[in-house]
This record gives C-alpha cells, structure tokens and sequence, in this order.
C-alpha cells in the first residue's frame, strides 16, 4: 500500500473533474467591495487599504489591523 505524498499525487492526477477559472472581469474591484461592505476605515493609501479585522474580539475592534491590497485584494 502507498503512503505519504506519492499516494497522494497518484490520487490527484487521475482527478478528471474539469479545472474551473474564475473570471476575475466579473469581480467588483478590491475597494468597490470593502467600501460596499463598510469595512474601509479612513482613506486608502498606495495599493493598501485598512480595515477592521473580522475575527478579532469578533470583527468589533476600534483601530483597523488589517490591511488589503487594493491590487488583488
């Protein structure tokens, strides 16, 4: 019996399921959807955006942690 990664890549490469591609056209630009959500918090700067963290103290934190790229998000 085979183990480990080698099972693992036999397995993956006989997949036939057809690879889907996503159209990123169809996609709202990074900072159309935070500012639609109301995450942005103040100006973006350059390529980086602020926003809340949605999992610290449950999305409620005061001062912005994370920060997006407005590029690709």
């Amino acid at each position: 019996m085979e183990t480990g990664l080698h099972h693992y890549r036999k397995l993956f490469l006989r997949s036939s399921a057809p690879r889907k591609t996503l159209d990123r056209q169809s996609l709202p630009s990074p900072l159309q959807y935070l500012t639609e959500r109301g995450l942005l918090k103040g100006k973006a700067r350059g390529e980086w955006a602020a926003i809340c963290c949605p999992v610290h103290k449950g999305g409620a934190e005061k001062n912005a942690s994370l920060r997006v790229s407005q590029v690709d998000g």
